[in-house]
């Protein structure tokens, strides 16, 4: 941007100056660095010290020609860099202010344009007035009383506390029947309405919410899912689905105790619910990333908006005004916002910690906290986010963990007084096996070990992987013998591969809140060290037969989809392979010919030929589906082994595509709740490395108290 025509050159403020006309900033006479972006931002909000400046206003000035998802990550970035450079923290800011979904507020005192004596324009001009109807009204002492009353005021307000963290008061089990509970769960006051089954088979259900008996209820379908209660609470909301839970299905209305349903028109949806005023229908469909509005009736079906990814577990805010999407891309899954008339879409939460592992956003009635679960190198448990504090704290910017729990806790609901949080758990952990085709037999691997991300050593003696749920990088022998840990918190580690040689260990991590970057560590100990300082980011290392080169992945912008690329230990240079629509999970063939990838947002094998520098396709997810994961290559070349979660764990041969079906995916309670979600592997004889779980999970109330 020009800077020429901004008046006056030079604001100073706190050990500051900004020069408006070279866009550099200084500090005690020193130059720090800052890029364009940042000190535009801070241009802008240096021309009005003390007012809001929105983000449409930085947006129509700064990204004009950038879509929504682009200038929100783009902002942020150049807030962070913007607070780094000047030593501000958005948690205790000095110089710039948040204010949650709406901008930023400069808050210091400038000398120079738009504040030359130091003060806010509109502070002066308030004090001014107040001055001079005091003098009017009141003798010198009582202006002088006034003042310091004022003055305490103000500092009181300033000195106020932070808002508290939750509290958990106690721990509830409600459910105790040994079958699985499927995400949604809704109340009446007095009951819970769920859905339980299994992998492929779902029945409504409820519970009481001080717990007991669950009672089934009596609808004529094989199979249906609860996706919501009537706002009067009398009806419940169903889909029915021939393939699996959670695929798409007919819509239908049942009152709460059973009897004859009644379809929606002619919907068809993967979750729905109903406005708190009870007017309209919102909805989602499998593969297909818009959000959907109808009539209550399910006529006038319209798009309400579209989503830069799958959306799913969408909730209306209690006063109708916005909605809670949790957003699935693929490689994350995050809580997004929009309004009810489908403007206005961005993330719910602020920073980068949540950006990978957070969902299920559920408001309390009352609207003042969003609740929601969040995988953060352990877990998943629940965290609430406060969106208004009052007058007497200082309104929060971070989410705050509710729960430490060693199992899995999610999906919350808050009980109509706001009280209790019920939530769905599975406190057991995975664990490790070997699949047997012949036998259909499942065997501990690695003393049945909790852990992922698994790969062997060319000689078959040693094994890396992550421990599950604390994302520590080990290496053992294979009987799990002469266990050697090589990263500790708070660093969380995935994807780990050992060299060819055997000596180093390539792997992914990343601190909270900070991007994954691919570090490399002596097999035999030592500390990580990033694969070189200039590369940002990176995940998904793979390396060559040969050892001299290490494929990973790369996000790139603004379509936010990634590449695949190639550093050369020799050259110390990186390449980049032929675009193709959104690789990821690169493998190498045995000859180093081939790199076997999944494309297309995880629904197809792709096969990459370096003699021909050609993408194919292997195989194709039949439903379009981002289910397809981690392409495997037999030790022998011939087959690539890769998971399909809707359907079950393949081979394919390379030479003419033959497709084989090595296990259909309901024979075993695999486990798909990972750092990325599932995870496979093979053994040094191509036997198929599972992580395995018991499915049974039950329903649990949280008595806390809010902040």
């Amino acid at each position: 941007m020009d800077n020429s025509n901004r008046q006056g050159e030079v604001v100073r403020f706190g050990a500051f100056e900004a020069d408006l006309r070279s866009g550099e900033v200084r500090k005690g006479g020193l130059k720090i660095r800052l890029q364009d972006q940042p000190f535009q931002v801070l241009a802008m909000l240096l021309e009005r010290p003390g007012h809001l400046v929105t983000r449409e206003e930085l947006q129509k000035r700064l990204w004009p020609v950038d879509t929504f998802v682009d200038f929100d990550q783009g902002l942020g970035t150049a807030i962070r860099k913007l607070r780094d450079a000047l030593g501000d923290s958005a948690d205790n800011p000095r110089f710039i202010e948040t204010l949650p979904r709406r901008g930023f507020r400069f808050i210091a005192p400038v000398n120079g344009i738009g504040g030359a004596s130091g003060e806010h324009p509109g502070a002066r001009l308030r004090q001014s007035e107040v001055a001079q109807s005091v003098r009017r009204r009141l003798p010198h002492v009582a202006v002088l009383v006034t003042a310091a009353v004022l003055a305490l005021v103000a500092l009181a307000y300033l000195l106020r506390p932070s808002l508290p963290s939750p509290k958990l008061l106690r721990t509830i089990q409600l459910t105790n029947d040994h079958l699985r509970k499927f995400p949604i769960m809704v109340t009446d006051g007095s009951r819970i309405y769920f859905s339980e089954g299994t992998n492929t088979f779902a029945t409504p259900a409820s519970v009481s919410t001080s717990g007991g008996e669950v009672m089934p209820i009596s609808v004529p379908f094989k199979g249906s899912s609860i996706l919501d209660i009537s706002p009067d609470g009398t009806d419940l909301l169903l889909v029915t689905s021939s393939l699996w839970p959670e695929a798409d299905g007919d819509l239908w209305v049942v009152a709460k105790v059973g009897g004859v349903p009644r379809r929606l028109g002619d919907l068809v949806a993967t979750e729905a619910t109903w406005s708190p005023d009870g007017q309209e229908i919102l909805y989602t469909k499998d593969n297909d990333n818009r959000l959907f509005v109808a009539s209550a009736d399910g006529t006038k079906p319209r798009t309400l908006a579209g989503m830069p990814g799958w959306p799913y577990y969408i909730r209306w805010s209690p006063d109708g005004r916005r909605i809670s999407v949790s957003m699935q891309t693929g490689k994350s899954n995050t809580l997004w916002e929009v309004s009810a008339d489908g403007t206005n879409l961005h993330p719910s939460l602020p920073g980068r910690d949540f950006l990978g592992g957070a969902c299920s956003g559920h408001w309390t009635p009352n609207g003042k906290y969003l609740l929601f679960d969040s995988y953060q190198g352990g877990p998943d448990n629940i965290w609430v986010f406060p969106e208004e504090a009052g007058f007497f704290y200082k309104a929060s910017l971070r989410p705050m963990q509710l729960t430490a729990s060693p199992g899995d806790l999610g999906k919350p609901l808050p009980s109509k007084d706001g009280k209790r949080i019920f939530v769905i758990g599975n406190q057991q952990p995975p664990q490790l096996h070997t699949y047997d085709p012949k036998s259909g037999e499942l065997q501990p691997f690695l003393s049945g070990v909790s852990a992922e991300h698994v790969d062997i050593s060319k000689d078959g003696q040693w094994a890396t992987y992550i421990s599950y749920p604390d994302a520590n990088l080990f290496t053992s022998k294979l009987d799990g013998s002469q266990k050697l840990q090589l990263t500790v918190a708070p660093v969380q580690a995935a994807m780990p591969r050992l060299s060819p040689d055997g000596k180093e260990v390539a792997y992914m991590a990343r601190t909270p809140g900070q991007p994954w970057k691919i570090y490399l560590v002596a097999a035999n100990g030592g500390s990580g060290r990033p694969l070189m300082p200039e590369v940002t980011s990176g995940t998904a290392p793979a390396w060559s037969p040969n050892g001299r080169l290490l494929a990973f992945c790369r996000e790139t912008s603004p379509s936010n989809s990634n590449v695949i690329e190639l550093f050369d230990f020799e050259t110390k240079q990186i390449s980049s392979l032929p675009p193709v629509a959104d690789p990821y999970y690169p493998s190498w063939s045995p000859d180093g010919r081939y790199i076997a990838a999944t494309g297309g947002s995880f629904t197809k094998v792709m096969l990459f030929d370096s003699k021909t520098q050609k993408w194919s396709v292997l195989f194709e997810n039949s439903a379009n589906q981002p289910a397809v994961y981690e392409p495997r290559w037999s030790h022998d070349g011939q087959w690539i082994y890769f998971i399909d979660y809707t359907m079950g764990y393949y081979r394919v041969r390379v030479r003419d595509r033959r497709l084989e079906k090595v296990v259909p995916i309901s024979n075993h309670a695999l486990w798909t709740g990972g750092t990325f979600g599932g995870w496979h592997g093979l053994t040094p004889d191509d036997s198929l490395l599972v992580l395995t779980r018991t499915e049974d999970s039950e329903i649990y109330a949280l008595d806390w108290e809010a902040p």
